[in-house]
């Protein structure tokens, strides 16, 4: 059996989606920048207690570069949120349609942009890491790091939902349920 589904996601739920993102992103930079830090500050000090210069520069370069880091992270916060439209324009200004076919084995999407653009990716189950049930819509995190969206309301009735839901046991899936909306 087959079971399709539309969702259809407003251009706020895209923003808040893609800024979500953005900021995982940077505070994984983040962090990335202090560990720099840390070590160039361990360095300098190791290098001035032992009066070794080659740990004391390498440590002041360390330094060098954790600053810039942080500055490129502090740049990138500011200009998120342009570079999030620009980088998005069409979708954070219209929003976007999935239309998916869930089969046994695989499932497709076919993402329909305001402007007719269809692009169709096909899956196998094998290819989802987690899968998230929020009261409105089930979250696939996929193993590229990318997100797909399934609205609960999208599906034709109630007995789709099931069966969209056993082939995801048939193939060993398992759903971790959060009892909250999306992005709220």
């Amino acid at each position: 059996m087959v079971v399709n589904n539309t969702t259809k996601l407003d251009k706020n739920f895209v923003f808040k989606s893609l800024r979500k993102e953005t900021k995982k992103s940077q505070t994984i930079r983040f962090i990335l920048s202090t560990v720099l830090l840390i070590c160039a500050i361990s360095l300098i000090i190791y290098g001035h207690i032992n009066n070794d210069s080659t740990y004391f520069s390498t440590g002041y370069i360390f330094l060098a570069f954790a600053i810039l880091y942080y500055a490129i992270i502090f740049v990138g916060l500011i200009k998120m949120k342009s570079n999030i439209i620009k980088h998005n324009e069409e979708a954070c200004t219209y929003g976007l349609n999935y239309e998916f076919i869930f089969k046994q084995e695989s499932f497709q999407v076919q993402i329909i942009s305001n402007s007719g653009k269809k692009n169709k990716i096909k899956y196998s189950y094998n290819n989802v890491k987690k899968i998230y049930d929020y009261t409105d819509k089930y979250i696939f995190k996929m193993e590229d790091k990318h997100y797909l969206y399934v609205d609960k309301a999208g599906f034709e009735n109630k007995k789709m939902e099931e069966f969209f839901i056993k082939n995801l046991k048939i193939n060993k899936k398992k759903i971790k349920t959060i009892a909250k909306n999306v992005l709220k």
